[in-house]
């Protein structure tokens, strides 16, 4: 569940969340079950960054967590790899690293928008952008996310067409007859 998630179903049992420096009061306490508790005292940073607008610091642990992931080759991680949520500084919303289609689509069911998320898939053609930039991939990242949509095609110069698979999972190769 993500953060934004919680959010939505703490304000629909009629909770709020009132920040006090670095506590979290919760009002009325006896409409949190204790699932959902127990959630929000893992995302408590991440709670307390969003209602009172301050920047959340991850515990390193995180890190420690997706370390083998980030060196996995791309092609590796379609494979063997894990769902990571990843926060970039120019960016208000975190995106979600997956796998594969199906990973997004499980994203998907818990409320992530699939603008957010990329698929190993996805990424591959993306990194395949020869003239890649800082500014290339913000505009691409932005209109992902404006969009709500996903990445199906990627063409380069003088390399044909490179296409997704429909469900994300499998990347295809078209040679361009243009």
């Amino acid at each position: 569940m993500t953060v934004e998630a919680l959010l939505v179903e703490l304000r629909d049992r009629g909770v709020q969340l009132v920040p006090e420096g670095d506590r979290l009061r919760v009002r009325p306490a006896s409409a949190v079950p204790p699932d959902l508790l127990g959630r929000l005292r893992e995302h408590k940073a991440e709670v307390l960054a969003l209602l009172t607008g301050r920047p959340s610091v991850r515990p390193a642990r995180h890190v420690a967590e997706a370390l083998p992931f980030l060196r996995m080759p791309l092609d590796v991680f379609a494979r063997a790899g894990a769902s990571l949520e990843v926060r970039v500084p120019w960016l208000d919303v975190t995106l979600w690293m997956v796998p594969t289609g199906r990973d997004a689509v499980q994203l998907m069911a818990e409320g992530v928008q699939r603008g957010r998320i990329w698929t190993a898939a996805e990424l591959m053609q993306f990194m395949a952008i020869a003239d890649r930039t800082p500014e290339t991939v913000r505009t691409l990242t932005h209109a992902k996310l404006g969009m709500d949509g996903e990445i199906t095609e990627v063409r380069t110069r003088g390399n044909g067409r490179r296409a997704l698979a429909q469900d994300g999972d499998e990347e295809h190769r078209r040679e361009s007859s243009e």
